[in-house]
């Protein structure tokens, strides 16, 4: 599991001592000899041996036992580090530091339930290491996803610490995470102005700006992300959607072709591009298509026919590929009734039944176009009663009175 927030830890003391008598346990003499030996040895594995050699000798209390914790976590890890904690807190349960260093050992495991246990419990001992605790207990209850408690931590660590950026930062999250708008944006205004650099304060900005409706202002906080080379792939994607919503369509277009769209989401915008006749714009975006599908294919196809040339490659490269897109049968049976090849034309309309509507117009205009008055007549017909097309009666009769002209 990624951790949510940040914050420093592991601030392990290498002797017991002085935060009080009674939490912090008296060495002994015994103790105090070993102690000393080990403090004198700069070879960390020998340290960490001297002390677990006297931990079999029953005068061993929990002093040593803690020492040998803290050389443990030098040399040997967290884990022997953890039970060597737990056996001084059986000697001396009220041993604020063995269970405050205990508790950043499950921190560090990711065992935010447990952590917060271990702190909640070192801070009834003592108020010695507050800040910091409490911003640890923030960063474990925003991994639980406890956003409420983990901002009232994070409030508390900053009593202690008032401009502390990072704990400022992670009462941001909380704050957004939570859905107080006001007082994020506020703070993330302050945070900005501290470091600019922050990529995540710019995108908190640009999607409070999102839930307003303030569009251009939404534009504008990642627009700042462009100018300090902050901007990623998804910051470009966000941008060419509220661009698009603003109704400009080449600045989303040059947004898009930023952005690694996912297929689906590509195809659609730069068919809409192609669509409205801007085959530049549809072309920049169409960038996140594989080169060898049949959306590329069709978007690429689009494209020529709007630049006058070159479509029928693509649109039968996109119908070899996907042959029941109604859309390509239609444009291919546009391109093969311009050449008068009558039959492909009425086979790829008759494919793209499921635009059933411009699926019959395509096939009345074949008929016209082989003069088939009749036939086209009684296919226009059909499309007038399914789709209440009031407007063909005056070409179905024209249609009638050509045929009846054309047997006399």
């Amino acid at each position: 599991m990624m951790k949510l927030f940040t914050t420093v830890f592991l601030l392990f003391c290498a002797l017991a001592g002085a935060a009080g008598a009674q939490i912090e346990p008296l060495a002994n003499k015994f103790e105090a000899r070993i102690i000393a030996e080990a403090e004198a040895q700069p070879d960390a594995a020998k340290r960490a041996q001297i002390l677990d050699e006297a931990l079999s000798d029953e005068r061993a209390g929990a002093a040593l036992i803690f020492n040998a914790a803290n050389a443990a976590m030098q040399n040997s890890g967290p884990e022997k580090a953890a039970r060597l904690y737990a056996m001084a807190l059986e000697k001396m349960p009220n041993f604020y530091m063995a269970r405050r260093n205990l508790a950043y050992i499950n921190f560090e495991a990711q065992d935010y339930k447990k952590a917060l246990e271990g702190f909640a419990s070192a801070l009834a001992l003592s108020s010695a290491d507050a800040p910091k605790i409490y911003a640890a207990m923030g960063v474990c209850h925003a991994n639980l996803k406890n956003f409420s408690e983990a901002l009232t931590c994070f409030e508390q660590a900053l009593v202690f610490s008032p401009s502390d950026i990072s704990l400022m930062k992670n009462k941001a999250k909380c704050l957004s995470e939570i859905g107080l708008d006001y007082p994020l944006k506020e703070l993330v205004l302050e945070l900005l102005e501290k470091d600019c650099k922050d990529a995540n304060l710019w995108r908190i900005l640009a999607r409070l700006h999102i839930k307003n409706s303030e569009l251009k202002e939404a534009a504008a906080a990642i627009e700042a992300m462009r100018s300090l080379g902050l901007a990623q792939e998804m910051d470009y994607a966000l941008l060419g959607d509220i661009y698009a919503n603003l109704n400009m369509p080449i600045p989303a277009a040059e947004a898009y072709s930023r952005a690694a769209l996912p297929p689906d989401k590509a195809y659609k915008i730069a068919r809409f591009f192609a669509d409205l006749g801007m085959p530049e714009e549809a072309e920049k975006t169409a960038k996140s298509l594989e080169k060898d599908s049949w959306e590329y294919f069709e978007i690429m196809g689009i494209i020529a026919e709007k630049r006058g040339g070159g479509a029928l490659e693509f649109f039968e490269k996109s119908h070899a590929k996907n042959p029941s897109n109604p859309r390509v049968c239609l444009k291919l049976a546009d391109i093969y009734l311009a050449r008068k090849m009558f039959e492909s034309a009425r086979t790829f309309y008759a494919a793209a039944g499921e635009l059933k509507e411009q699926s019959l117009a395509g096939l009345a205009n074949a008929e016209i176009a082989e003069g088939n008055f009749s036939k086209a007549a009684e296919i226009l017909e059909r499309l007038r009663t399914q789709f209440n097309r009031g407007d063909l009666d005056e070409i179905i009769l024209k249609l009638k009175e050509a045929q009846n002209g054309s047997k006399q």
